[in-house]
């Protein structure tokens, strides 16, 4: 088993690589502080301006995902579950 000094070193080198791999939000995305006083508000109205964007896939000019609209499933699974 590795001493606790090493595991330390090994995940705070994790952390570093790991924080940098990760790409900064596209200015269209709206970013809500957690101190809002209205964060129930603030994150309702930017997952409303976001979604007509998700629906297209294009969330901005440089940043694009497949769009959720149609919403196309290969397979849909339904089970019965104890409450039917």
């Amino acid at each position: 088993m590795l001493p606790t000094t090493n595991l330390v070193w090994i995940a705070l080198t994790a952390i570093v690589y790991l924080g940098g791999s990760f790409a900064a939000l596209p200015s269209s995305i709206k970013v809500c502080s957690r101190n809002d006083p209205e964060l129930s508000r603030c994150v309702i109205e930017a997952v409303n301006d976001l979604r007509p964007r998700l629906a297209t896939g294009k969330i901005s000019d440089q940043f694009q995902i497949p769009p959720l609209e149609p919403l196309a499933l290969a397979t849909v699974n339904m089970d019965r579950g104890a409450e039917l």
